[in-house]
């Protein structure tokens, strides 16, 4: 698997240059970036997402939290799913689709480890847990739905 230090050897740069390149933290000149994009690309270098991660970097993920009940209207999800995944793809993002039984920990489990930017909660319903706990995610949420009014 191809790592910085291969694109920094092809690019004929500092792996610390390369870091800058794909990161934006410092200012590098049009020609160093060009050579740097230019070995990624020839390499086919993928950037390693925990190191993202670390980095404090965005994913371009969000999850989508849509749990499949058994009175769904199919027709609205389908189509729900398919406008948010052309939405996400037209704005850079990928969309992560979480179904399981326990929703809470599913979210948690994908915002702690830093492997989505946010969360959706689709289909909110009074007194739902996911909305109840949504302080407690580590990444920002917007709710679709009728939670309960106090």
């Amino acid at each position: 698997m191809t790592g910085i230090k291969d694109v920094a050897r092809e690019a004929g740069v500092s792996v610390s240059t390369v870091s800058y390149v794909l990161s934006g933290k410092r200012s590098i000149s049009a020609k160093t970036t060009d050579k740097v994009m230019a070995a990624v690309e020839r390499l086919g270098y993928t950037p390693d997402a925990s190191a993202r991660k670390m980095r404090g970097m965005r994913n371009h993920i969000f999850a989508l939290s849509a749990p499949i009940r058994g009175d769904i209207n199919q027709a609205k999800y389908n189509a729900y799913f398919l406008q948010t995944a052309w939405q996400a793809k037209n704005r850079g993002y990928d969309v992560l689709l979480l179904t399981g039984e326990d929703a809470v920990a599913d979210i948690r489990r994908v915002t702690q480890s830093n492997l989505v930017d946010g969360v959706v909660l689709l289909d909110i319903e009074e007194h739902d847990e996911r909305t109840a706990q949504a302080g407690s995610y580590s990444k920002p949420c917007v709710a679709i739905g009728y939670p309960c009014r106090a």
